[in-house]
């Protein structure tokens, strides 16, 4: 009911607003005219009685009012937060706890599997508090256990942690791997001395700062030995500070030099091409914080403006969320061009070249107001802090938008007729798929999962070359494991290649000679002891490319009493009793190795060509010599094996090949 009443005088002053709004902007004067009428307001006492701005605090008020100065400055004042629709929220915020409900947090780095680094606040022996980097699980701090003060600021794709712990006299920078802590030292060693890592990329390249001769701070390279990047800066730099590196090892920061006074952020390509990125106005400092691969770079000009930079539009200024806001902060950038940092006191996103309030995008009763947006993975998940119950605590927000695994079916040739059932976690998800079905999308949690596949009955998957392809390149498997994101859609794909199927057959002249063979392909035997019409059935073989058929006598047979021809389409003759043929994915050829025994007539070869035996007794008996001529010509001088002349009227109806053989 309490709420009711604030809600129903509130709503009366932002109808009157709205009706200003439009009069004023009719009258082209809306800024002055709101102004004016809040001013009226303010006169009469309604912003202290009849609609206090205390009131305002956690309440759903449209975003529009914040543009004008006088509600801007409450809600700097009070802390107000602008609610985008009564309930409506684009992400689900997650408490990053500290050690217990009075002690603060701040979280620092976030990588691509959600996972979120930072430092919080712990109690000592001596009833004192200390700082630990920590790293969360499903919200709860767990300590990295080095040695305090610690802070961890930032985690690759691999898990391995950066930042600085305090080792013998002072803080030094350290890496984390797998729970081995790497102290990553300094140039300056003097009885003691100090670095900070801010930044890690996925081959391990750390950055940061420190400490070269007292007090002087250079920007630091570890990859893995140190690198002074001061000294890549230009001439005549007092001290430096990088903040962020990318997949391609470009890197990000700020330097100072000698006599100016002023600092600026730079962005070295390389280490070898520097570009000094300035700042929007001369007057200003600018701090470069964070560079994604498109190497579009963001950070903020001291007590100013935040800032997006790249090499076409060079330096920008981001929008402010309120128009008389002081300071704006862009903290990091991800591969979509999502920035996060802060606008006047207001943890904020810019995307679409539109800054947005987070504390519009959280549920109403959450009892968040969120300060400030530190990291964003390209997920879109941000992570920052912010004050509940009264504490300052870390946020972990995740968009409120399915997970989703989709799989996909290629089969190779598309007329392939195979079927498989497609599997998510070895659970079927789509039955008996041809060539271009698919799951579909399902929806997921965020992690790890299994995608593969089981052949559908009548399908045998030896007959198959099988990879999956779920983004970073096809994998020869049935089933692999692959990490989805919060937020992000994955798609693998089932590919299955038809392996090339190979049939050896067996055909004797005459049809009832006793020979046995064992057929061969590749040199390995595949049929043993095979007689007239024997096979060795449909083979797969196990690569693309040149392949071999042939045979070795069997039981109690002589291969030189036969002659010998091997027609496979499409084969050569290796003249040693062998043929070779070019099989692809998909093909399925069949080879015929023909056998003339020695007891071979005129009419066997005629009738295994496939004459009908009458016509070929009649032709045998009266062979036209024309008819077979050119055949002779080319038999002229040649032998079988058992050195007859191959142009007898016996071999007048052979095949060419069968003539060779």
């Amino acid at each position: 009911m309490k709420r009711t009443l604030i809600l129903i005088p509130l709503l009366l002053s932002l109808s009157l607003i709205g009706a200003l709004r439009r009069i004023a902007f009719q009258l082209k004067r809306k800024t002055n005219s709101v102004n004016r009428f809040l001013s009226l307001l303010l006169a009469l006492g309604l912003t202290t009685s009849f609609m206090p701005f205390t009131v305002f605090k956690n309440i759903a008020v449209p975003p529009t009012v914040f543009q004008y100065p006088l509600f801007a400055e409450a809600a700097e004042k009070f802390g107000v937060m602008s609610l985008n629709g009564l309930n409506k929220s684009r992400y689900t915020i997650t408490e990053l706890h500290s050690t217990s409900s009075d002690k603060s947090n701040w979280p620092r780095g976030i990588n691509e599997n959600g996972q979120v680094v930072g430092y919080a606040e712990f109690d000592t022996p001596t009833n004192t508090i200390e700082h630990r980097a920590v790293r969360w699980q499903n919200g709860q701090p767990i300590d990295l256990q080095l040695p305090p003060p610690s802070e961890a600021n930032a985690i690759n794709k691999d898990g391995k942690i950066v930042g600085h712990a305090h080792f013998g006299n002072s803080d030094q920078a350290f890496r984390q791997d797998r729970g081995t802590v790497y102290d990553l030292g300094t140039f300056y060693r003097d009885g003691w001395g100090y670095s900070d890592a801010r930044a890690i990329n996925s081959s391990g390249s750390t950055v940061g700062l420190a400490l070269t001769t007292v007090p002087a701070v250079q920007a630091a390279l570890w990859n893995p030995t140190i690198t002074n990047l001061g000294s890549k800066l230009g001439t005549n730099v007092s001290e430096s500070h990088a903040t962020s590196i990318n997949e391609k090892g470009q890197i990000v920061g700020d330097f100072q030099k000698n006599g100016t006074g002023l600092r600026h952020a730079f962005l070295l390509k390389d280490l070898n091409t520097l570009t000094d990125l300035g700042a929007l106005d001369s007057s200003y400092n600018s701090y470069a914080e964070d560079i994604n691969d498109n190497a579009q770079v963001v950070g903020y000009l001291y007590n100013s403006d935040a800032f997006l930079y790249d090499a076409t539009r060079g330096m920008q200024h981001l929008e402010k969320l309120f128009p008389d806001t002081i300071e704006s902060k862009a903290h990091a950038i991800n591969m979509s061009g999502q920035i996060v940092g802060m606008s006047g006191k207001h943890a904020c996103l810019w995307e679409n070249g539109k800054i947005v309030d987070l504390n519009n995008e959280i549920p109403l009763n959450s009892g968040w107001v969120l300060s400030e947006a530190f990291d964003i993975n390209d997920a879109g998940q941000i992570i920052g802090d912010g004050v509940v119950n009264g504490r300052l605590h870390g946020f972990l927000l995740t968009p409120d938008v399915p997970t989703l695994l989709t799989v996909n079916k290629v089969i190779r040739p598309s007329g392939d007729t195979g079927r498989f059932d497609l599997q998510i976690d070895g659970v079927t998800r789509a039955a008996n798929i041809s060539n271009g079905g698919s799951t579909g999308p399902w929806q997921v949690t965020a992690g790890r999962h299994v995608v593969g596949e089981t052949a559908a009955p009548g399908t045998d998957p030896k007959d198959y070359f099988t990879s999956i392809d779920c983004g970073a390149g096809p994998v020869s498997a049935s089933r692999i494991s692959v990490t989805v994101t919060q937020g992000r859609g994955v798609t693998c794909t089932i590919t299955n290649l038809g392996r090339p199927q190979l049939t050896v057959n067996k055909l004797l002249v005459p049809s009832d000679d006793p020979g046995l063979f064992n057929l061969q392909i590749d040199g390995s035997t595949k049929a043993a002891n095979i007689g007239n019409g024997g096979t060795t059935g449909r083979q797969g073989v196990n690569r693309n490319g040149y392949h071999t058929v042939g045979e070795t006598a069997g039981t109690n047979t002589n291969l030189k009493d036969y002659a010998i021809t091997i027609s496979c389409q499409g084969a050569r003759d290796n003249s040693n009793g062998t043929a070779s043929l070019l099989l692809a994915a998909g093909d399925d050829k069949i080879c015929t190795i023909v056998n003339v025994g020695p007891t071979a007539t005129c009419v066997d070869i005629c009738t295994a060509q496939g004459g009908q035996r009458a016509a070929c007794v009649t032709k045998c008996e009266q062979p036209q010599e024309q008819d077979c001529w050119g055949e002779y010509q080319e038999c002229l001088g040649e032998t079988d094996r058992r050195g007859r002349h191959l142009h007898t009227k016996l071999f007048c109806f052979h095949s060419y090949k069968l003539c060779r053989g």
